[in-house]
């Protein structure tokens, strides 16, 4: 099915694997970055690694690879990554049937500049008081 999107549609695109060194610059070149699901997904039960409470509550680092490069987000999981940053607003909230190219195109620069903001919060430096705080507490 995503074959087939990237034959005929302009927003997809597939491309060879890139090395950590070259990621933030190739992911710049793009609007947004995306984590698919389909929509039914998370209400079936998976046998194997991909179990529901994963998806819940796994850590991905392609959220914040993304906010690295400055590109906000469409995600609908992990469940708790994506309300969080969705509350942040550099996320929108959507499975692969719930796109809408009409808002994602009027919503791209505001997201962007809320990208851009939200990596700066994020950053180590901003986060040493509380890694130290953590580290003191264990």
């Amino acid at each position: 099915e995503y074959i087939d999107l990237d034959r005929i549609s302009d927003y997809f695109h597939f491309h060879k694997p890139v090395s950590y060194r070259d990621l933030k610059q190739e992911l710049k070149q793009y609007d947004y970055g995306i984590h698919i699901i389909k929509n039914n997904f998370l209400k079936r039960e998976k046998d194997g690694y991909y179990t529901r409470n994963k998806l819940i509550y796994a850590v991905t680092n392609h959220f914040y690879d993304y906010l690295e490069a400055g590109l906000p987000i469409i995600a609908a999981y992990p469940v708790k990554f994506a309300e969080y940053f969705e509350k942040k607003n550099v996320l929108l909230n959507w499975t692969l049937e719930e796109f809408d190219f009409e808002q994602l195109i009027c919503r791209r620069k505001e997201l962007k500049q809320n990208a851009i903001q939200v990596k700066r919060q994020l950053s180590v430096g901003k986060q040493i008081e509380k890694l130290i705080g953590f580290y003191n507490m264990l």
